[in-house]
């Protein structure tokens, strides 16, 4: 049952793309494919995720990296980083500044 509703919705690709040394979040990227859409590679996602993070961020590509996460692992209200030692997502004390 599961793969058929599956083949009906549309497949969601979220990253966060952070500054690889502080684990400040500077964009959240989404792609969506609907059913029968192929996603691009591995390589390109992450390509075109980090591209437009550098444009409307103005900074450098070599000062970011790219997590993948599930896109219910971000809750509304909630202020995250990524922990750059673990490569992991985490919530951030209320003095923190990245805001989903």
């Amino acid at each position: 049952m599961q793969e058929e509703s599956s083949r009906h919705s549309p497949r969601v690709d979220t990253r966060v793309i952070y500054d690889r040394e502080t684990g400040e979040i500077l964009h959240i990227h989404q792609a969506v494919a609907l059913p029968g859409i192929k996603f691009p590679d591995e390589n390109k996602l992450r390509a075109s995720a980090v591209d437009l993070a550098s444009r409307t961020t103005g900074r450098p590509v070599q000062q970011m990296d790219v997590l993948s996460v599930r896109e219910e692992e971000l809750k509304t209200g909630t202020k995250y980083k990524v922990n750059v030692q673990n490569k992991c997502l985490v919530a951030e004390q209320s003095d923190g500044t990245a805001e989903i």
